[in-house]
Order: C-alpha cells, then sequence, then structure tokens
C-alpha cells in the first residue's frame, strides 16, 4: 500500500511538472489588439545628382494607436508583411525602421519607414533611363496590397496597418531640375523648410557613414558663415535620400541652422 501510494504520488508530481513546463513553454499568443493602425501614407524618396533626381524608393508614414495602459516601443527588427488582396496572403517586404519608435499609452504617434524601389525605365537600345510617374509606380509597388502587418517578435504584438494611399502634393512627378533654397535669396519660410530637411537627413547621413571632412567643405568653398550651398528642394510630398552629394549639402545647412538657432 505504501509503495503504491508512493508510486502514485511521484506520477502526479511528474505529471503536475511536465503540465507546468508545456504550459510556461509553450508558445505566447499574439496580441492583435495592443496597438491599432489608423493610417498608412506613402511617397516617393529621390537622390540628387547635379540638378537631377532619381528615384530610389519609398517612405511610409505610419499613424498608430497605443491601446495599452504602459508605453510601447516598436523595435527595429520587426518584421514587415504585405497582405495581396487577391491571394490574401502574406509576403515579406523590404520595409525598415531607421530607429525604434516609442508610443506612449493611450496616445497616438506617427512611425516613418523607407522601402527601396527603383521607378527608372531603360530603353534597351539607347540605355537611356527615364524616371516613372510617381503614382504609377506606386501602383506597381502597392497596388495590390489589402494592408500590412507587423509582427514584433519579442513583445508577440501584432501591427495591422491600413491599405496604404499614396502622397506627392500637388505633382505626380518630380522635375528634371529642381529650385533651389540658399540663405541669401531665402524667405523665412524656405529658409525653415531648408533647417527641418537638413536636421532630418544629418543623423541619416552619419548612419550611412557619409562624413564631410575639412578638406571637403573647402573645396567647396564653406565657411562656418558662408555661403552655403544651394539646397535642391523636391516638389511638396516628396523627401531626398541621404547620398553623398545630399549630405555635403545637409551637412553645411544642419551647422548654419543650429549655429543660428534655427533647429527645434
Amino acid at each position: 500500500m505504501g509503495a503504491a501510494f508512493g508510486v502514485a504520488a511521484v506520477l502526479t508530481l511528474f505529471m503536475g511538472f511536465a503540465l507546468i513546463h508545456w504550459y510556461t513553454s509553450r508558445p505566447k499568443a499574439w496580441n492583435a489588439d495592443a496597438i491599432k493602425g489608423i493610417s498608412t501614407t506613402v511617397g516617393e524618396t529621390f537622390e540628387i545628382d547635379g540638378k537631377n533626381m532619381t528615384g530610389t524608393g519609398f517612405y511610409l508614414s505610419f499613424v498608430v494607436e497605443n491601446k495599452l495602459g504602459k508605453d510601447y516601443t516598436l523595435p527595429t527588427n520587426v518584421k514587415f508583411f504585405k497582405r495581396s488582396q487577391k491571394s490574401q496572403a502574406l509576403e515579406e517586404t523590404t520595409i525598415t525602421l531607421d530607429h525604434a519608435y516609442s508610443v506612449p499609452a493611450k496616445e497616438r504617434a506617427q512611425i516613418q519607414a523607407n522601402m527601396q524601389y527603383g521607378c527608372q525605365n531603360e530603353e534597351i537600345e539607347t540605355g537611356k533611363t527615364t524616371e516613372r510617374d510617381g503614382r504609377e509606380c506606386f501602383q506597381d509597388a502597392f497596388g495590390d496590397v489589402s494592408e500590412f502587418v507587423v509582427f514584433d517578435y519579442e513583445s508577440r504584438i501584432r501591427l495591422t496597418l491600413p491599405k496604404p494611399i499614396f502622397y506627392a502634393g500637388t505633382a505626380s512627378t518630380p522635375k528634371t531640375s529642381a529650385s533651389g533654397v540658399a540663405p541669401d535669396n531665402a524667405k523665412p519660410w524656405d529658409e525653415y523648410w531648408a533647417c527641418s530637411e537638413a536636421q532630418r537627413l544629418a543623423p541619416k547621413c552619419k548612419q550611412s557613414k557619409i562624413e564631410l571632412d575639412e578638406a571637403q567643405a573647402s573645396a567647396s568653398g564653406w565657411t562656418p558663415v558662408g555661403p552655403l550651398p544651394t539646397l535642391p528642394r523636391p516638389p511638396k510630398g516628396y523627401l531626398l535620400d541621404p547620398t553623398p552629394e545630399t549630405c555635403k549639402i545637409m551637412y553645411q545647412w544642419d551647422y548654419y541652422c543650429r549655429k543660428n538657432g534655427m533647429t527645434k
């Protein structure tokens, strides 16, 4: 009797530990209600080559709402998927975040992401490339997307983001030669835009390890008091990419704006 009781007790304990191990080691369910997607806006990004602008991809702006009672941080290693409108299947995308984004509890926040995508047509015979219309390029990249789904594997939070909407201001295709902004002829709002753009791009240039040394600055005729190079201004709704030529201009503008207390 005692031996039977002992065996039963051992088996009971074994089953109890097995159940506890199964419960604690099982995959945690995805929380799809913690962060709500409000809107998705897409615009083109460009790089500057002399006076020409070349499309490099898209920037995506997501507005989300934190339904949790605590702050949430969206890490850079999340995975972005797009859902096909036809097949309803998820397909992983090349959308990436530049940095982690914090969304305060019970608040809305904007999240910026980027996706590399070529928007040029190349003639086989001549090798000449031309920029495609922005809306046409957007349609090729996102026309079949019904929504985006983001998986945060660390916190097991799943974000569902709405169907993307293309935004390009009043122009759908940029001009090949963009007007510029320089301090000697800039209006206050143009100068404000240049300083805001420099403040946005300067950290991206540093992340891309694009530097501007004193020799390069001197060769450009720049000194801490001027003159500053002209900053190409794309049409409303477009953003510049951190290329070596753009970054060289951005670093100088960033110094000028900070020196004059014109950054937020």
